[in-house]
């Protein structure tokens, strides 16, 4: 399949409930294309292999092959072949296997041990609509590799399997120039007429059928055994297996619960206010945090009544495009919730806060709204249209799917 290096947005959690319970987000584009391919140029083609495994009723295939995405130029090239990748074939919907067949895509990290136990983990991406081998290098300086390969697959609907539910139509200029939600309805319409003429039947794509999906795949790869290990929206993926494929599960680690109990449309809003004044309280209770920020609280509300007023403007240090950065209470609300999924920021929030409200942007602008990442999706050449790479790491048709 051909590699395309697109632009990448502004910043976003693989766990992103949040984004998809708000409107879209500003998207930063910065080209990235030369270095992706010079780091591809020596990479001898990996052998294609072809299992079948029968099951009741279909059959299940997986293909071995060339990993769907690029690596950055200064990974060697042993540390590349460390990751294998294959697709495996279900059909959509398993009471009619003559119908359309669904792709999966995956990548095996192997373990750095020249004797891995023979249980590996399975990796269930958030969101849901996250793609799980969009971050796949991520996991090569993962220390669960010292005695286990890591299993990563794009659940059906998203990342790199086929069809992918993503909905370019959404991001596209009129849409996230509206004012109102009007034009991202009509986008999630125009998505979801494309994806049905596509062949693809969205009642096919929920957590029950993937963790039957998951089931099929610990067949095909020939794995008796492994562990299951799930963030946000794979906790409830992870549940679910347990619930109705349970069989050859060893363990299972939920990171970031998402129970089935849970309605996130009506806890949403709820839950971002006690996590941002969990944030303020802890500041307030830590006697470094409260010397440094004394008045993180009231600065945080001003400042948010601040932008709701009069928006920030920024000259976007883009190289494609000279189209100011706003930051609007909104965006800057949607930045601190997003960053509350990722550790490394948590810390910066309170100097976030504060040096936005005493007018010193740079944080605001280095760490949240401008940066750079590689990114590539996957054409198939019978489609018309290519996944964009926003619907790499997320995929709105999925979303609304699951949910």
């Amino acid at each position: 399949m051909p590699h395309v290096t697109v632009s990448t947005k502004a910043h976003a959690s693989t766990t992103s409930i949040w984004r998809r319970l708000l409107a879209p987000m500003l998207l930063v584009f910065v080209a990235l294309l030369a270095a992706g391919c010079d780091a591809a140029d020596d990479i001898v083609p990996a052998p294609v292999e072809t299992v079948v495994v029968e099951r009741s009723g279909y059959t299940v295939t997986y293909t071995t092959g060339d990993c769907p995405f690029f690596f950055d130029a200064d990974v060697d090239r042993a540390t590349r072949e460390a990751i294998s990748c294959g697709y495996m074939q279900v059909p959509q919907d398993r009471n009619e296997p003559d119908g359309l067949q669904v792709e999966i895509a995956v990548a095996i990290v192997q373990s750095v041990s020249d004797e891995p136990l023979a249980d590996p983990i399975v990796y269930f991406e958030g969101g849901p609509g996250g793609g799980a081998l969009y971050s796949a290098e991520y996991w090569l300086d993962s220390s669960l590799r010292e005695d286990r390969q890591i299993i990563l697959f794009d659940q059906r609907g998203t990342g790199y399997s086929w069809p992918n539910l993503g909905c370019p139509e959404v991001y596209e200029d009129d849409v996230l120039d509206a004012e109102d939600t009007d034009a991202y309805l009509d986008g999630l319409r125009a998505c979801r007429d494309r994806l049905l003429d596509l062949g693809a039947d969205l009642a096919d794509y929920h957590s029950a059928i993937i963790a039957e999906d998951v089931a099929d795949l610990r067949q095909v790869l020939g794995v008796e055994s492994w562990n299951l290990y799930g963030i946000s929206y794979g906790t409830r993926l992870a549940l679910t297996v347990l619930r109705d494929r349970p069989e050859g599960v060893r363990s299972v680690v939920l990171d970031s619960v998402y129970p089935p109990n849970v309605d996130a449309y009506a806890e949403q809003s709820n839950t971002f206010g006690e996590a941002i004044d969990l944030l303020l309280d802890g500041c307030a209770e830590d006697e470094d945090c409260a010397d440094a920020f004394p008045d993180l609280r009231q600065n945080f509300y001003d400042l948010i009544l601040s932008l709701d007023a009069e928006p920030l403007v920024f000259a976007a240090e883009d190289v494609d495009t000279d189209e100011d950065v706003e930051v609007d209470a909104y965006t800057f609300v949607s930045q601190l919730t997003g960053a509350l999924y990722d550790t490394e920021l948590i810390p910066l929030l309170p100097r976030l806060i504060d040096d936005t409200f005493n007018g010193d942007y740079d944080l605001l602008l280095d760490e949240f709204l401008l940066y750079e990442e590689d990114a590539a999706y996957r054409q198939r050449p019978d489609d018309d249209e290519p996944v964009d790479e926003a619907s790499l790491s997320d995929a709105e048709g999925m979303f609304y799917s699951v949910e």
